[in-house]
């Protein structure tokens, strides 16, 4: 999204020239390198909240964070207390789509469902319309924002990728049902996973 808004602009890669470039995991990090761009940093986890605690800055420093128009503000305020100045602009917004009847009917009876985003949680349980998934299918999210999304709105959740692991790779490998959303006790536990976006 910010490539395409630097073209409207009529400006490209080089204007980025002179800063540094944060990302939020592995997955965006594939995807600056097919731009010709690595990141000068990368956190621990794949989420807002660790690029927030251990990105490098200091009092006073400028720091743009394009987002989805979606996004909260919870990463601009970590930031912000911690001394930084920052411009959360929003570079794209997320849709939902419809689902005519046949489509409905493949997601209901898929084997596995994966959500990349807490967007995709939300619009999907928006677009069943009441609509239940099957028991046997298995919920798969990308990392432990989009599982909490997954639990607020399917009160369930079957594995999570926790740096962003392919999640195609998840759906092949049956694992056990977590009975219980992040932060709760329970017998069973869906397990967790690392390693790169293939």
């Amino acid at each position: 999204a910010l490539v395409t808004n630097l073209r409207t602009l009529g400006r490209d890669l080089r204007a980025i020239a002179p800063f540094r470039i944060a990302a939020i995991g592995p997955a965006t990090a594939d995807r600056l390198a097919l731009r010709g761009l690595t990141p000068d940093f990368v956190p621990s986890r794949a989420t807002s909240a660790a690029l927030g605690d251990e990105l490098p800055v200091a009092p006073g420093d400028p720091i743009l964070y394009p987002s989805s128009a979606l996004s909260d503000v919870r990463l601009r305020n970590t930031l912000t207390a911690r001394g930084a100045t920052v411009t959360q602009l929003a570079a794209y917004e997320t849709i939902p789509s419809l689902l005519d009847a046949e489509r409905l009917r493949e997601v209901r009876e898929a084997e596995a469902v994966t959500f990349t985003s807490t967007s995709t949680a939300r619009f999907l349980s928006q677009a069943l319309d009441g609509h239940e998934l099957l028991p046997a299918t298995r919920l798969i999210s990308i990392g432990p924002e989009t599982s909490a999304a997954v639990w607020e709105y399917f009160g369930r959740l079957d594995a999570e990728a926790l740096l962003q692991l392919g999640c195609i790779a998840l759906c092949g490998d049956k694992r056990q049902r977590r009975d219980h959303p992040p932060g709760n006790s329970g017998s069973q536990q869906h397990r967790r996973f690392s390693g790169t976006m293939d």
